[in-house]
């Protein structure tokens, strides 16, 4: 057959030149490229502890509280601070907060007792709880990252990111049920209220 008064089975399209292949630009961790890779990156092994680490550790589990206003900058053992001494200051707090409810709620002084000393007990406990897990995670994430880290390295560290991702989607869920059975509780609240002023007038 002809096309174009030529054999259409001898014919060939002509090639395309080869693109020249890109370049590939390397990041900080080998084999890994500059691009979106943060929570892909590979879990580093632990590593011991040296003696200077060690000591601000037991500096920063000494504390009453945190470093307060901690920066990217700040030193990761400034964010320890003491089981004990955090429940302490967690009981003090939900104590003052409990004798309060309790005395709105009963109106004397044995009300503000007990509610007092719940909000000590349930504030000394969880403050224990809570404060314990956050020293225990930093310390494993300090035996995986280089001496000298930061709190921006803790904060990159894709385990970690993961946690706060969690933890707000906890918070979100629960603030929206809170709200949620608030508004229900109010809508039956005026329901009753208006349907007991309604059957008064008659």
């Amino acid at each position: 057959m002809l096309t174009f008064g030529r054999d259409a089975s001898s014919y060939a399209p002509p090639s395309m030149p080869a693109m020249p292949p890109m370049p590939q630009q390397q990041g900080v961790y080998g084999g890994i490229p500059n691009i979106g890779t943060q929570a892909y990156l590979p879990v580093m092994e632990k590593h011991d502890l040296e003696k200077p680490e060690q000591k601000k550790i037991d500096q920063g589990l000494n504390r009453w509280w945190p470093k307060i206003g901690a920066g990217y900058s700040t030193a990761i053992p400034e964010l320890l601070a003491s089981p004990g001494k955090s429940a302490t200051l967690s009981a003090v707090g939900t104590g003052i907060t409990g004798a309060g409810l309790g005395l709105m709620a009963c109106k004397n002084a044995i009300g503000a007792s007990i509610g007092g000393l719940l909000g000590m007990a349930l504030g000394g406990i969880t403050g224990f709880i809570n404060r314990r897990q956050q020293n225990e995670n930093i310390l494993d994430l300090m035996q995986r990252l280089p001496q000298g880290a930061t709190k921006r390295d803790l904060l990159s560290d894709p385990v970690y990111q993961a946690d706060l991702a969690r933890q707000a989607a906890t918070r979100s869920n629960a603030g929206g049920d809170l709200f949620t059975n608030m508004a229900m509780l109010s809508m039956m609240n005026g329901g009753l209220n208006g349907g007991y002023r309604g059957g008064s007038r008659r």
